[in-house]
């Protein structure tokens, strides 16, 4: 292949800036652009060790480091070479000028991780992990991104292949030795599909706990004009980001902001009190409220605790499903709690675990007909640390429960969709012993989860999603 060279740290000024090299010819060019006490460097860089010496670039030399790895000892399976140097926009640029000016080409985006893939130092899961890790905004995304890196979602996913691969096997005998196979290998089969479609349904499993911990924990804050919504957003932003006014109907539109706590992204959205209205933009903030809440992991009910009339009526919903299904959860927050006597936290008999409520599609745990409640102070911040570990609770319980690597990527969850509807298809072709029908099957199940891994992804597919990588990466 050519050998290619781009910028590997972040446009702009910084104190150091990271040019990068791959290819058989990157360590000829390394020799003629990098010298150690005023010789080449060829001869005296040494595999995976940093020397320091004058970079000799277009116009220009600048003093810095410089690192070889030869193959097939390096992230790309080829030879690399790393330069150094300050980070000033036109010094790199410099370097690269230099390097091309020795016979290396502009890397495309994403290209030396495409090239680690085609030497089989990665997956496809495995690169996809890269930029996943690259772009993650919490450490509960980097552990999940690290994951797929690392290779553990990779491992999980062929391990399932093989067992299908082998399933495969051993049905093609009834195809060829019908009269002497077909009692014994059929109903064997008919086991083992079982087995690997249950496998399949447990990594799709994951799914919830791998969006949340990809994109955040998506929280919604609904309740009557003026219960204190919008103070609760700025008291967990610990910020002035939506308007508090003593003005009913002061929220129109949907107010979304996020934090990091615990490691987990949390995804807060303000939405205009519910009540019923005539006013025409009112209402329409309303319905954003109601149709935002039916998409969240956590709905928070707020209740001024101020209010003589108590909180939140039924007839708030405006047909919307008041009933907690299993992926949502319902906290009932007190407000204003620093004009009542205080006593914040959770009330008392209803600390309830996110695993029991989430457990029951009828809204969990209740206490006397009313959702768990935290009571809370937005104005001195008491309280506000219990509500966020419960939110918290929402994504750490769901990645407890899982048992392989989380699955975080809508196309990966689509690829093992496919493969589970193929199993289950497969095994109904064991049951009627159609054995011609349940080789197709399985084959579908192989392919679609080859396309996670890699080994049966299309160059169209692959070069999409390397599209997405940025240069020097």
């Amino acid at each position: 292949m050519d050998t290619i060279v781009a910028i590997s740290t972040p446009h702009g000024r910084g104190g150091i800036g990271v040019v990068r090299l791959s290819g058989n010819k990157a360590l000829a060019i390394a020799g003629a652009v990098f010298f150690i006490s005023g010789k080449s460097g060829a001869k005296r860089l040494i595999h995976g060790k940093m020397a320091f010496g004058e970079i000799r670039a277009d116009g220009f030399s600048d003093f810095g480091y410089a690192v070889v790895f030869k193959a097939p000892r390096s992230f790309t399976g080829e030879d690399i070479a790393e330069f150094h140097c300050h980070g000033g926009t036109r010094i790199l640029e410099g370097v690269v000028a230099a390097c091309i000016g020795f016979g290396a080409r502009l890397a495309e985006p994403g290209e030396f991780t495409k090239r680690a893939l085609l030497n089989g130092k990665t997956d496809l899961a495995g690169a996809e992990g890269v930029i996943d890790m690259i772009n993650a905004e919490s450490a509960a995304a980097v552990r999940a991104a690290s994951d797929m890196l690392n290779g553990k979602l990779g491992a999980d996913i062929r391990a399932l292949q093989d067992g299908i691969g082998a399933l495969m096997e051993n049905t093609e005998a009834v195809l060829d030795f019908p009269e002497e196979t077909e009692d014994e290998v059929l109903p064997d089969g008919k086991r083992t599909c079982a087995e690997l479609a249950a496998t399949a349904q447990n990594m799709l499993s994951t799914a919830r706990a791998g969006r949340m911990a990809k994109y955040g924990v998506d929280v919604v804050i609904l309740g009557k004009p003026n219960a204190g919504k919008s103070s609760l957003l700025n008291a967990v932003l610990k910020k002035e980001r939506a308007i508090v006014s003593a003005t009913a109907g002061t929220t129109r539109d949907l107010v979304t902001d996020y934090i990091e706590y615990d490691g987990v992204k949390i995804n807060f959205t303000d939405s205009a009190g519910l009540r019923k209205t005539d006013d025409e933009i009112e209402k329409s903030g309303v319905e954003r409220a109601i149709k935002a809440s039916l998409n969240a992991d956590v709905v928070l009910l707020v209740e001024d605790d101020t209010d003589a009339d108590g909180g939140y009526s039924p007839d708030l919903s405006f047909g919307a499903k008041t009933e907690v299904e299993p992926a949502r959860i319902f906290l009932t927050v007190k407000t204003k709690c620093d004009l009542t006597g205080g006593n914040y936290g959770v009330k008392a008999g209803g600390a309830f675990s996110f695993a029991q409520l989430s457990a029951k599609s009828d809204g969990g745990v209740k206490e006397s007909g009313t959702f768990p409640v935290v009571r809370l102070s937005s104005r001195f911040g008491d309280g506000v640390d219990v509500l966020l570990k419960l939110i918290v609770s929402a994504y750490k319980n769901a990645e407890t429960g899982a048992m392989s690597a989380l699955i975080t990527s809508p196309r990966h969850i689509s690829c093992l969709t496919a493969c589970s509807e193929a199993l289950a298809q497969a095994y109904d072709g064991y049951v009627s012993g159609l054995a011609d029908c349940i080789l197709i099957d399985l084959r579908r199940a192989y392919d679609a989860l080859g396309q996670i891994t890699g080994t049966t992804a299309g160059e169209n597919l692959i070069d999409s999603i390397f599209s997405r990588f940025c240069v020097g990466k």
